[in-house]
């Protein structure tokens, strides 16, 4: 009976992945779809996924009990599926803050915050919620502040908040998820894909070729991270595609285990801020700025090579002054010329971008090549791996979805509260003194924010928080949001 029941579980998560990956691709075939339909669909598979791969009782059995409420939230995912659907029309038409509120509304945005702060919890934990809190709290009861803060606020009336929150384009279905679900999801599937067909691991093969002499297996954890990291964007995917081969070769030739885990987990880190394809921050710093994504990458491309560059000086001296006089031969590795036809979707994806197609589109052609390629390619990946590939890809495209739609509170609030305002009031006044202390306060909020965060919210929430004191003070837009994304991280 078990086995039937897990059996199930994966029919119906295969078969949501399967209708979300033919709703995305009716975006880019169809014809455009409004954003007040389109961004909440995208956000119910997202809910869905997570669910489906995040029960109560994962990391506890003893909570199998519990297991009801997951029938519950499925319940609440589906009705907030044919509130946005079913309401859609009205919700296009009506105007905002203006027209009266219906129960449905209430009750959806009920509905809509539990089961997304509940998804939050299972996937990153309480950090995040309790963030959420503070700034909601703020929202309904900021007037009480006492005036000598520098924070009081107007209160933003309870009816207010619902139509902020989950019925406009300034809260959950704000712009960080509407970035998700426009062309976020289709470089999560490229990713998966590109390492699932040979692209990864030719990328580690090559950074694993500079494994010679002082400090070898580190160098080559330095260099595959920064290339994988190119094309993938991901810390978290650089350190168990790398760090597989690299953590034990570096602690064969005399690296401790703190070492060699901590120069894989920085050097992974990298990923995120290395051109042409960074983190999921850098495509929402580019939508939020306005700015084609080219800027962005263009823009990284000295930091991220000086930060590579200090990682590979580091563990060199490390080797260097070892007693053991840390060195290695090198990997043995396949040839890597008569595979070099496997970086072709990560070229083709590079030249779209740069040529000014959307990056939705870019990815899509990208997508493609990698299936054609494992078409014609003789050592194919087996299809069964490619279709798994897919399937992780939106498993990942919904890991980000949720806490872009998460943070998408904490803006509605900050922004419509008059937080901003009077943060970089405050602000302004420590910077009256001199930049430097402003730019040392925020670096501090910034590197407290990313401990706690993922990169994603600690990065939208420091824009919002840091980024207008910075621009202010006369830094440059991008490089204020360059700042706050490298300290995030």
């Amino acid at each position: 009976m078990k086995d039937k029941q897990i059996d199930l579980h994966r029919v119906i998560t295969v078969i949501i992945s399967i209708v979300w990956m033919a709703f995305q691709t009716y975006i880019i075939l169809g014809k455009p779809m409004n954003p007040m339909l389109q961004v909440p669909v995208h956000l119910v598979f997202a809910l869905a996924i997570i669910y489906l791969y995040n029960p109560i009782d994962k990391k506890n059995e003893k909570l199998r009990k519990l297991k009801f409420l997951d029938y519950i939230f499925y319940a609440g995912i589906l009705f907030l599926a044919y509130y946005y659907i079913c309401e859609t029309v009205r919700l296009q038409s009506r105007v905002p803050y203006f027209s009266a509120l219906e129960t449905i509304d209430i009750v959806a945005f009920f509905v809509l915050c539990i089961v997304l702060l509940e998804a939050v919890r299972r996937t990153l934990g309480w950090n995040l919620i309790i963030f959420i809190a503070i700034f909601v709290l703020y929202a309904l009861f900021g007037q009480y502040l006492p005036r000598s803060s520098g924070l009081r606020s107007t209160s933003i009336r309870p009816l207010e908040f619902v139509e902020l929150i989950s019925m406009s384009s300034g809260g959950i279905l704000g712009t960080p998820l509407t970035t998700s679900a426009t062309y976020l999801f289709y470089f999560m599937i490229f990713g998966a894909l590109f390492s699932t067909c040979g692209g990864g691991q030719l990328l580690i093969e090559i950074g694993l070729k500079f494994g010679k002499g002082h400090g070898g297996p580190a160098k080559a954890a330095v260099i595959s991270s920064g290339l994988l990291g190119m094309v993938s964007g991901s810390a978290v995917g650089n350190v168990s595609t790398t760090g597989v081969m690299t953590i034990p070769m570096m602690k064969k030739v005399g690296y401790t285990p703190e070492q060699a885990g901590a120069i894989e987990a920085v050097a992974s880190t990298g990923g995120q801020i290395m051109p042409p394809i960074m983190g999921i921050g850098a495509f929402i710093m580019a939508e939020m700025l306005g700015v084609h994504y080219m800027e962005i990458a263009k823009s990284a491309i000295v930091p991220a090579l000086a930060y590579y560059l200090a990682i590979f000086l580091v563990v060199d001296f490390i080797a260097r002054k070892n007693t053991n006089n840390i060195e290695s031969k090198g990997f043995n590795v396949q040839p890597i010329l008569p595979r070099i036809y496997l970086l072709l979707p990560a070229i083709v994806l590079v030249y779209f971008i740069i040529t000014g197609m959307s990056l939705m589109r870019s990815a899509a052609y990208a997508i493609a090549v990698i299936l054609v390629l494992n078409i014609i390619n003789p050592k194919r990946a087996a299809w069964k791996d490619v279709w798994n590939a897919m399937l992780v890809g939106c498993k990942q495209a919904a890991s980000i979805a949720i806490p872009t739609a998460a943070v998408g509170i904490i803006i509605g609030v900050v922004v419509n509260s008059g937080l901003a305002t009077k943060l970089s009031s405050l602000m302004m006044k420590l910077g009256s003194s001199g930049m430097f202390l402003a730019l040392v306060l925020s670096m501090i909020g910034c590197m407290l924010l990313g401990m706690a965060l993922p990169t994603v919210a600690a990065y939208m929430i420091a824009n919002i928080l840091f980024v207008p004191t910075l621009t202010k003070l006369g830094v440059d837009r991008l490089a204020a949001n360059m700042f706050v994304f490298y300290f995030g991280i």
